[in-house]
């Protein structure tokens, strides 16, 4: 009796860098909380302005 092997499962392919290289996991991560600080500092300066533009409507 021949033993019934499992069909290879297909890899996901991995995201790849321009230079076409693997990019790493960290790396996603990092950049992903790089974007993210970006973000976080235009909405505090945004905040900012508008607090700064509308407090003599408020008082």
């Amino acid at each position: 009796m021949i033993p019934r092997t499992h069909p290879k499962r297909k890899q996901t392919p991995k995201p790849m860098s321009p230079a076409g290289e693997a990019i790493s996991p960290v790396c996603i991560v990092m950049s992903f909380f790089r974007s993210a600080k970006i973000v976080e500092r235009f909405l505090i300066l945004g905040l900012d302005f508008y607090l700064q533009d509308s407090l003599p409507d408020i008082l």
